[in-house]
């Protein structure tokens, strides 16, 4: 029963950092500044055609300041850290250090994914050159036979 409890509110507090309390964000201009502008522009490709405006949205500096870069799934730095610590909290000593041992065995093996990734590819290439060989050498092996056939 106790895990159970310490389960839920570690999903609790998972999904309370998906909320925007830990967001800023932009303040809304009372006046647009005159970066924000919207610029018209004529298309004359054909004369004979009614003249239509064509409005593009002009995005100035000022504009793209509010935007937030998040690193992992979304979470900032701040949001990762407290998720962090109340892990920590919630699973003990004895727990977190199960945890971190089997955390550095997984980052161990990621290690040799690159190295299986480079050793399939080499396969794979060396597949593919005994192919071509091999479809070079038909060619010379039908003109024999047809060589042959000719006399």
């Amino acid at each position: 029963m106790k895990s159970f409890m310490y389960t839920l509110a570690l999903i609790a507090l998972l999904l309370l950092t998906q909320s925007t309390a830990f967001t800023v964000s932009p303040l809304q201009r009372l006046h647009p500044s005159p970066r924000d502008r919207v610029a018209f522009t004529v298309d004359r490709s054909d004369l004979n055609r009614d003249i239509t405006a064509k409005g593009s949205r002009v995005i100035g500096r000022g504009a793209r300041s509010g935007t937030q870069l998040r690193g992992l799934f979304g979470l900032g730095g701040p949001e990762v850290a407290i998720i962090a610590v109340a892990a920590a909290f919630l699973l003990g000593p004895s727990k977190l250090a199960e945890f971190s041992k089997d955390l550095g065995k997984v980052a161990g093996e990621l290690k040799d994914v690159p190295k299986e990734f480079q050793k399939g590819i080499q396969e794979g290439e060396a597949e593919s050159k005994a192919m071509k060989a091999e479809m070079m050498t038909k060619p010379k092996q039908v003109e024999d036979v047809e060589a042959k056939e000719a006399e």
